[in-house]
């Protein structure tokens, strides 16, 4: 219940009643507690509760942070504003929070034709400044008068009435992001050291929240800047072949494993550079990992490749030099990563009654391409062999096939035919035959684009690993 004290204040009160036995008589016996404190501080409790889940709901602080503004109001304050220093030094209002949208629009007006001085010796600039809190639990007048800098002025401070405030610094790791300001006006609330605390707290945590966000989109504008220098900007035409790409990283904030390559594989002197290619080396792999250390082996496998196939024609050969190029890092640095990759050397033809092109396929441990005719047949092309980079023996293979105009090679990475399920189903190579079947006549794009969705589908939109799909079709 609520009782009303004598200075026209409510208490909280825990009432019991009981009865009393005496000399035969019953009286009754009620005993009233105040429990103002244990309620305030479990609506405080509730309150943490709610914001943590607020800036734990996205990863995007502005959001979060303009919930939370929205919390403290009226709970902990009329207004609540929330200011954030920018990167470049900037001080950014995230949110200004009221209950009445005309005082809002009041203290924008406020803002807007009487900016704060950045060098005051009050409120957010000096909180700013020294990353210490300020609390005032009364504005006085002459503290009004002071700031007032004309008539119009004088008027926007008194209609919004303002009474006390606090302001409270974001800090995290020890450098001050921001600050929240907590502002009592129409309901006469005056502010000390018990609301300074519970300011304190929510500052505390708001401040983990931003630096968290910022924390990790650093990470992932690292990881997207790693990744595009590793895998190629744009993939080349190829004559007379379409080419369908699809490349989807599970995370934002590692470098993925899954890699893909198309290059001109004309070896030294075989003809010049300014003739048109028909010689093309096609590769997917997958380096066992994430992050930089999967980096560093996506880039050695990439570029060793690169560098053989330029003296070097038969995949397996490329492979088994890959192999021992990996092995040796292995001995030399202790370096346990491994890789698998699927190598094609694409040769094409587009003349008489031989149009069409010529693969040659050697798989390092990785699944083999699948070739899809135009009559919806279907096949893998090549064994898939041992991972690279932990035997000396590969067992690295090669198979060769023709590819007629409407035929298409498909290759992909294990993020594929491994997708699970929520109830943890493997989509599995079955059910991608399927897809292909059905698939027949669509160009490399579409293909490509159709594996990737039907993948993501089937994950319901969650994927727990890259997925790599690269498909050549021979032009119709």
């Amino acid at each position: 219940r609520k009782y009303r004290r004598k200075d026209g204040s409510l208490m909280d009160v825990e009432v019991s009643a009981s009865t009393i036995l005496r000399d035969g008589r019953e009286t009754l016996c009620v005993v009233a507690h105040d429990v103002t404190e244990r309620k305030k501080n479990e609506e405080t409790q509730r309150f943490f509760a709610e914001a943590s889940a607020s800036l734990s709901s996205s990863l995007d602080y502005r959001t979060t942070l303009s919930r939370v503004a929205r919390l403290a109001v009226p709970y902990l304050a009329d207004w609540c504003a929330i200011d954030i220093l920018e990167e470049d030094g900037s001080l950014d209002r995230l949110a200004l929070t009221h209950q009445d949208p005309d005082k809002v629009a009041l203290a924008q007006e406020l803002e807007e034709r009487y900016p704060p001085d950045p060098e005051a010796q009050r409120g957010v600039p000096q909180v700013l400044r020294t990353g210490q809190p300020e609390l005032l639990p009364e504005i006085p007048e002459s503290l009004l008068d002071e700031a007032v800098r004309d008539a119009r002025h004088r008027e926007i401070l008194r209609e919004l009435g303002l009474k006390s405030y606090v302001i409270v610094p974001l800090v995290a790791r020890g450098r001050t992001l921001g600050a929240v300001t907590l502002v009592s006006a129409e309901s006469g609330r005056r502010y000390g050291t018990a609301e300074l605390e519970v300011a304190k707290e929510l500052a505390r945590r708001a401040a983990l929240a931003v630096d968290n966000a910022r924390l990790y989109s650093g990470r992932s504008e690292i990881a997207r800047t790693l990744q595009g220098s590793l895998l190629p900007s744009r993939l080349p035409e190829v004559p007379g072949v379409e080419v369908g790409l699809r490349y989807l990283p599970a995370g934002e904030v590692d470098v993925g494993g899954d890699f893909y390559d198309l290059f001109d594989a004309r070896v030294n002197g075989e003809a010049s550079s300014t003739e048109p290619s028909s010689s093309w080396a096609v590769v997917i792999g997958d380096v066992c990992g994430k992050g930089a250390e999967a980096a560093a082996m996506l880039a050695l496998a990439r570029h060793t490749i690169r560098a053989v196939a330029m003296r070097e024609t038969h995949p397996s050969a490329i492979l088994a030099l890959l192999n021992e190029v990996m092995l040796r890092q292995r001995h030399e640095r202790g370096d346990y990563k491994f890789c698998t990759i699927a190598y094609a050397r694409l040769e094409t033809s587009e003349e008489g009654a031989e149009r069409g092109a010529r693969m040659t396929v050697s798989c390092g441990g990785h699944s083999a391409p699948v070739l899809l005719k135009s009559d919806g047949s279907i096949r893998k092309i090549g064994c898939s062999g041992r991972a690279l980079g932990v035997f000396d023996d590969a067992n690295l293979t090669e198979q060769e096939v023709r590819l007629a105009p409407g035929d298409a090679l498909v290759l992909y990475t294990d993020g594929v035919t491994e997708a699970r399920a929520p109830d943890g189903t493997f989509y599995g190579e079955a059910r991608l035959a399927s897809l292909l079947r059905s698939s027949v006549g669509l160009d490399a794009s579409t293909l490509a684009s159709r594996i990737e969705s039907a993948v993501l589908g089937f994950q319901e939109n969650d994927p727990r690993d890259d997925v790599a799909v690269l498909v050549l079709r021979v032009s119709d």
